[in-house]
């Protein structure tokens, strides 16, 4: 991701439920729309201004200090406007596909809107979604479900996805902790300390 000439307001916010396209928050200026060019190194679509962030998190964190420390590095980003904001989102670890309820409408509409930046791109998100199966302990229905990441980070130029982490190339897992490396300008190979995500 390119370094962005603009500085822009910094946004913090928390949002529940996370749908495909955050909006802007009203009263905030949001990033300007730039123009995108294709970039096949980073499988990403670089920008003139800094992309928005969107961490999304499960509702009940399997590693809470895992969560703090990718936030943290997300908000250091944004304070040297490598990234134009950051918000916040929780999800279930499991969506049930059939609900009618409109935050889990909403988080299927979210996967699916990442499942087509990755297709468009020759990349999977599958892992780290997955989609089971739950059966009932009182009925013989059988739920199809989809299985959320615990964390996962978006890239957003204004309402389209420029990049999502966890993502699985032709060389591997690109990971949540490759993309803040990029993001701080640190060379593909060099490795912050810490956990891969």
């Amino acid at each position: 991701m390119c370094v962005p000439g603009l500085r822009s307001r910094m946004q913090y916010r928390t949002h529940d439920p996370g749908g495909e396209s955050p909006g802007r928050e009203r009263g905030r200026d949001g990033p300007p729309p730039g123009a995108a060019s294709e970039t096949t190194r980073d499988e990403t679509r670089e920008t003139t201004t800094a992309p928005r962030a969107v961490l999304y998190l499960r509702d009940a964190p399997a590693d809470s200090r895992l969560e703090s420390t990718v936030l943290e590095r997300l908000e250091s980003l944004a304070e040297t406007d490598r990234v134009a904001g950051v918000e916040t989102r929780t999800w279930v670890a499991r969506v049930p596909l059939s609900s009618s309820v409109p935050s889990r409408r909403s988080h299927v509409r979210a996967f699916e809107a990442m499942e087509r930046w990755a297709d468009e791109r020759g990349l999977s998100i599958r892992p780290p979604f997955a989609l089971g199966h739950v059966g009932s302990a009182v009925t013989d229905d059988v739920e199809s479900v989809l299985v959320t990441p615990s964390v996962l980070l978006t890239l957003w130029d204004g309402d389209d996805i420029v990049a999502v982490y966890p993502h699985r190339d032709g060389n591997g897992t690109v990971t949540v902790t490759d993309a803040l490396e990029r993001l701080d300008g640190e060379s593909r190979d060099g490795r912050a300390g810490g956990r891969d995500v």
